[in-house]
């Protein structure tokens, strides 16, 4: 029994995804295979082994992947095991995950997402127009900035918006964050100049916006900030 149960540990190796950077500026995405004083050795997400020197290697930090199912389900784990047929997986909440390689469509590093800049554009209902279209320029580093128009197409309503913001999840099909606002909205011999701060979140380009504003002007403080609509976001 002990000689079987030692087998079957040897033949289960154990991987843990990393991202190494060494001073020569060079970078790596793969899976630990071999860690020694002297070296780590990985598995790179195109399936080469590489040997790295501990003594070349700058920063090394666990690294996580979104993976994309056939079936359209989304994953941001990070993978520490795999066999020929399965990555092994822990999600962010600590759970295990398996996953069956002929079920992948996509797998993509995370950080490589992360570093992408990307614009987004739509049209939605609320502030500061009924009707306003949102113009947004997203950062590889999780900032945001927005610009919004509403239009005053029905009784005289419209307005314009500006948003500063910051993501604190970021998926290919699934975004959430923070915005700190500030805007004009006007309406016949009304208008309200105010600043707030929304929660934002969008998935699958269905977005809302919830939050508080207050400020000057014809309405009383505080005022509820809402927004839905559909965004596209080009990423």
């Amino acid at each position: 029994m002990k000689i079987l149960l030692l087998f079957l540990f040897t033949i289960s190796i154990s991987y843990s995804q990393v991202r190494i950077e060494t001073y020569n500026d060079s970078h790596y995405l793969g899976y630990v295979i071999e860690k020694t004083n002297k070296k780590i050795t990985i598995k790179t997400t195109r399936g080469y082994k590489v040997e790295i020197a501990q003594n070349t290697i700058r920063l090394i930090e666990e690294e996580l992947s979104i993976i994309k199912t056939i079936y359209g389900v989304e994953y941001e784990v990070h993978i520490y095991k795999e066999n020929d047929s399965l990555y092994i997986a822990k999600d962010e909440f600590g759970s295990q995950i398996q996953i069956n390689k002929s079920e992948i469509r996509t797998i993509k590093p995370l950080s490589e997402f992360k570093t992408e800049n990307y614009i987004s554009f739509g049209p939605y209902v609320g502030m500061p127009g009924v009707f306003n279209l949102s113009l947004g320029y997203h950062t590889g580093n999780n900032l945001n900035y927005k610009i919004k128009l509403g239009s005053p197409i029905i009784y005289g309503i419209g307005g314009v918006q500006l948003s500063f913001g910051y993501s604190f999840t970021k998926m290919e099909y699934f975004e959430q964050g923070v915005n700190l606002v500030g805007g004009l909205f006007e309406w016949s011999d009304s208008n309200y100049q105010y600043v707030g701060v929304t929660y934002g979140l969008n998935i699958y380009g269905i977005e809302l916006n919830l939050g508080l504003a207050g400020g000057a002007g014809s309405f009383t403080n505080p005022q509820i900030l809402f927004e839905f609509g559909y965004i596209w976001r080009f990423n």
